[in-house]
């Protein structure tokens, strides 16, 4: 998230703020960063990246020695969400 969501995002700001449009980053705790565009009187632009930790499936450890498989292993991909709702992943 922070070598490539977070840049891009800065990337992004930047870019609106050459055209006087007011924006901010938020870094959260939490595994999330919100990229947020200040819309004056209409409702402001909301894109936020998700860290989420998954449990790999079983057919993706078949190659693994049993006592591999035993231990857990996780993959992770960031969901994104908008403030108007619905969710993409990446």
């Amino acid at each position: 998230m922070n070598e490539i969501i977070q840049p891009a995002m800065q990337m992004v700001s930047a870019e609106l703020a050459k055209q006087n449009t007011p924006s901010h980053i938020e870094d959260r705790a939490d595994d999330r960063v919100r990229f947020e565009v200040d819309l004056g009187n209409e409702l402001n632009f909301v894109y936020e990246a998700r860290l989420r930790s998954y449990i790999q499936p079983a057919f993706a450890l078949a190659g693994l020695s049993d006592e591999q498989q035993d231990e857990e292993h996780r993959y992770y991909r960031a969901e994104i969400y908008l403030k108007e709702g619905g969710r993409i992943t990446m």
